[in-house]
């Protein structure tokens, strides 16, 4: 598999439920780069996204635990499973590709005065 594959080209399925209480979960699917995105939004750090997007990306599946929720991480296409060296490529791309999109001046065109 290419290392030039792009977090926005991954589909995942998510699950998630509350641990101990059997009941049901909620189902929705995603793009890797928004799981990403999310993660890093909570609060998570490089080094925490980095733990759950490479095995992600490598095993194609994982469940990560937080308090007492649970979530179910599974890649939608089995076949998009990467080496450890293409799964850091991917992941490295996803945060150049956020850098860069921080880092965009935004450009103020004057107002005229008519």
């Amino acid at each position: 598999m290419s290392s030039a594959l792009s977090t926005d080209a991954i589909s995942l399925h998510q699950k998630r439920g509350t641990l101990g209480t059997g009941g049901p979960q909620a189902e929705t699917s995603m793009m890797l780069s928004v799981k990403l995105d999310e993660l890093f939004k909570e609060g998570y750090g490089r080094d925490e996204v980095f733990g759950i997007a490479i095995p992600l990306l490598m095993q194609g599946k994982i469940r990560v635990n937080r308090g007492n929720d649970t979530e179910r991480l599974e890649i939608e296409d089995k076949d998009l499973r990467l080496q450890r060296t293409a799964a850091i490529q991917v992941f490295e791309n996803y945060l150049l590709s956020r850098e860069l999109e921080s880092t965009v001046p935004t450009i103020i065109l004057p107002h005229s005065r008519d």
